[in-house]
């Protein structure tokens, strides 16, 4: 029996791929992704927040925005939340914005949970005092919580080889109390059987000793079948040519500055759509300075027929991110 235990962030957007060479056989039903990202959607759909300051005209040396990002941290029993200045371009303005942020709201936040981070950019126009706000996005808070689990077996037993490409994504949970786990599928493709195997197959997941994760939070994981005649069909891409093949690409709106986030980096990126956002992942520890950019790319849907994002669904590719300032903004 394998009893290594394996830790997965509770809101992780980049999930590990298993290639598994072996089918089920029995129906299977897709649930609601939103479900079990109700934690993070809830809190940011509860978040209160006033009016934003406003700024006057200044001489500046440069005409050019002036990026301004900060992690808030919610934490349980606190209503103001602590503030965190990611990138800071322009100081002065700071102390009128940190007033604006610690007056935000988090209410829902229950006592027995953990920190929350939410991480807001904004650009500030010193040539007429005009401040462009970003949206709000959550962003992964220091010591979230971490699911720890054991599978009894490595690979999932089953009585026939899938014949076309199969894809499940599963959600799990540990019950505050008991051993069994509630599994959910987000979303399957292929063969129907396999998503009711990995269903079995996950369910018998045990949590890990106590210290080493915690119940109650929600974990994923993706399992593939592919037959040996199947090949990934995503290519390595870069920034500008992935946002050209997107749906909507003329009428994109964005505001990013690559250079204040570790750049040139690469994103992994993985096929969820078009049931729910695109996993991404720029591999390492979190880097929130890139929090809202890959919450905005991982909202964007490649433009591909029905019938090839099922073929695709659960494939992984990268995307190299130059060191560039990205303004786009829909055609008037």
């Amino acid at each position: 029996m394998n009893r290594n235990c394996e830790t997965f962030h509770a809101v992780a957007v980049f999930l590990a791929l298993l290639l598994l060479a072996c089918s089920g056989v029995a129906s299977a039903e897709t649930a609601d992704y939103s479900e079990h990202l109700k934690m993070t959607q809830r809190h940011m759909s509860c978040i209160r927040q006033g009016v934003a300051p406003k700024f006057e005209a200044v001489t500046s040396a440069s005409a050019a925005p002036l990026l301004m990002r900060a992690r808030m941290i919610f934490k349980p029993g606190e209503a103001e939340p602590t503030i965190e200045w990611l990138w800071n371009g322009d100081p002065p303005a700071a102390a009128d914005l940190e007033n604006w942020l610690r007056g935000w709201r988090m209410p829902c936040l229950l006592t027995d949970e953990d920190p929350q981070g939410v991480v807001e950019e904004l650009w500030l126009t010193p040539a007429d005092g005009q401040m462009e706000v970003g949206e709000a996005v959550p962003s992964v808070a220091p010591g979230a919580a971490t699911v720890c689990y054991q599978s009894p077996n490595k690979q999932i037993p089953m009585q026939n080889v899938p014949q076309v490409y199969s894809a499940a994504l599963a959600f799990f949970r540990f019950p505050a109390d008991g051993e069994a786990p509630e599994v959910q599928i987000a979303h399957s493709v292929g063969e129907r059987q396999f998503a009711d195997a990995v269903r079995r197959h996950v369910g018998l997941y045990t949590p890990c000793p106590e210290g080493k994760g915690r119940r109650g939070v929600w974990a994923s994981q993706l399992f593939i079948s592919r037959p040996e005649r199947a090949r990934p069909a995503l290519a390595p891409l870069g920034l500008v040519d992935f946002l050209g093949m997107v749906k909507g690409a003329t009428t994109l709106h964005a505001h990013f500055d690559t250079n204040t986030m570790g750049c040139p980096f690469t994103l992994g990126w993985t096929l969820y759509q078009p049931t729910h956002r695109n996993a991404m992942n720029s591999g390492g520890p979190t880097n929130p300075n890139r929090a809202a950019f890959v919450y905005w790319l991982a909202g964007l849907q490649v433009d591909l027929p029905e019938q090839t994002e099922a073929r695709l669904f659960g494939e992984s590719s990268t995307i190299d991110v130059p060191c560039m300032v990205l303004k786009r903004a829909p055609p008037r």
